[in-house]
């Protein structure tokens, strides 16, 4: 450890020296969710601002990554909780 401490704090800080900030991407934010039947289509539909896009897909345009992930996840639930375990 006396050694080694040493050499991993300054490697360690030559890593951080190299460290370049990086802007996070700007929105809007669509994602696009296929699906593998039809029924998630309507399930999913529920949701304000989701749009059915084709048979099997759906999409929605928001402004920031938060509430597009938000959005997602809210789709994925109702879809889930909507899947007949027997029957998929």
């Amino acid at each position: 450890p006396e050694v080694t401490m040493p050499m991993i704090e300054e490697a360690a800080k030559n890593s951080i020296a190299k460290i370049i900030p990086v802007e996070p991407p700007q929105g809007p934010f669509t994602y696009r969710i296929q699906f593998d039947s039809t029924q998630p289509v309507i399930a999913a539909c529920h949701i304000p601002g989701v749009k059915k896009t084709g048979d099997r897909e759906v999409s929605f345009t928001l402004p920031t990554m938060e509430e597009a992930f938000r959005c997602f996840g809210a789709v994925s639930t109702l879809v889930a909780a909507g899947i007949e375990p027997r029957f998929g």
